[in-house]
């Protein structure tokens, strides 16, 4: 009999019975394991198995199956990284059995290093363009790392003079330290946002709240209303809710509202002149809402938008005028519509169809202008879910980032 020891390296806790089998054959026996590295924080503990070999045995190759799967995949991710190496170099690697466990981590400080390294150079180039880009933002004097978040309020169609007025009010009252950190000037920029926008506070009902929605054709009203009637009568507070019409000549709009009203079992008066609606609010005075649909008139036609102004005038209750608008129009044609329709005394915005567009800084620059609260978003189609209370955050979110539904 002629017994040889022989003897291998492997990390601690590792299966090396495994090893023991697969390299000498189920007749190999462990003779001693010794620990003779310990861990460190870049690797782990070694420890030195010694087996004993029956060399008179016949020998059968052997195969280390598990050695052999991280060689391969090994050699595969090498090949992927460099050029092919020669079949007879790789044939020369000598099958290590201690596993590698620096490679994935020095991986991953090599891509941050190269992350950094792209980031530091696409800020240079930044910064060279930033200065001669000055002249196409009327030479607004600014830091380079004010780019991104200017082309994002930009590309929202806030109107330039609001624009450059948050731009410079941002850079003057933001701390010296931060002016060159990209993600506070993102924080306070969308901070002094949302202090610009005006929501309407949506507090619980104490005594009768009589709405009336106003605004041109195709804007959503009738959609708006349902909605409206719907959160109110069966909200989380429930409140004794009636319906008003005074769009009764529009093709299908009576019938469409009157559709919604018996689906949410509600009452609904249809009116047509100043003595009926009076009479229809003095017979719903025991009722917490009432919501009345008008028109839809063009901004242009103003001998509509007397006719409701004398609506208005005549009844002898107390209502809040809601102007809607749609999200998507241009701000020429929000801020003309607006000032037609303030003959009635706007008192707060409906903003709908977010679902329609992408670029909502027309809609900051209106209210930024008008300082009208907000007090509902329209965000959709389908009644009674798409709409959600107005609030300085959800519409900021829209105007730098579109809206995400």
């Amino acid at each position: 009999m002629a017994i040889r020891q022989d003897s291998f390296r492997v990390e601690k806790g590792q299966d090396y019975l495994a090893y023991v089998r697969d390299f000498y054959g189920d007749d190999a026996e462990i003779v001693t394991i010794t620990q003779v590295e310990g861990r460190t924080p870049t690797s782990p503990a070694l420890v030195e198995v010694v087996v004993a070999i029956d060399d008179t045995k016949e020998k059968k190759p052997l195969v280390n199956k598990r050695a052999v799967m991280q060689y391969e995949n090994s050699v595969k991710e090498f090949e992927k990284r460099i050029e092919p190496v020669e079949e007879n170099i790789i044939k020369k690697e000598p099958l290590r059995l201690k596993l590698n466990s620096n490679s994935q981590s020095q991986k991953v400080k090599d891509d941050k290093q190269l992350l950094n390294e792209l980031n530091s150079k696409v800020d240079y180039l930044m910064s060279m363009r930033w200065g001669e880009l000055a002249p196409a933002r009327n030479n607004l004097e600014i830091p380079p790392e004010f780019a991104l978040i200017y082309d994002k309020a930009k590309k929202s169609d806030m109107l330039e003079c609001h624009l450059n007025e948050i731009m410079r009010a941002t850079l003057k009252n933001m701390p010296k330290a931060l002016l060159a950190n990209k993600d506070a000037i993102n924080r306070y920029f969308t901070t002094l946002l949302k202090s610009m926008i005006p929501c309407r506070v949506d507090s619980p009902i104490r005594k009768q709240k009589i709405i009336m929605l106003v605004g041109p054709t195709g804007v959503g009203k009738t959609t708006t209303l349902a909605k409206l009637a719907h959160r109110y009568a069966y909200g989380v507070k429930r409140y004794k809710t009636a319906i008003i019409s005074l769009d009764n000549f529009r093709l299908g709009a009576k019938e469409q509202l009157a559709e919604y009203a018996t689906t949410m079992m509600l009452p609904i008066h249809f009116v047509n002149t100043q003595e009926e609606l009076q009479k229809s609010l003095e017979s719903l005075s025991g009722y917490d809402v009432v919501l009345i649909d008008s028109t839809g008139n063009s901004q242009y036609d103003k001998a509509k938008i007397e006719k409701l102004e004398s609506f208005l005038k005549a009844s002898q209750s107390e209502i809040e005028v809601t102007l809607v608008l749609n999200a998507g129009m241009k701000y020429d044609d929000m801020e003309h519509t607006y000032n037609a329709f303030n003959v009635l005394k706007i008192d707060t915005l409906i903003l709908t169809k977010f679902d329609e567009t992408r670029a909502f800084g027309n809609i900051f620059s209106l209210i930024f202008n008008v300082k009208k609260p907000v007090s509902f978003f329209s965000t959709g189609q389908n009644v009674p879910d798409d709409i959600v209370v107005a609030n300085s955050e959800y519409l900021i979110k829209c105007v730098l980032d579109g809206f995400k539904g």
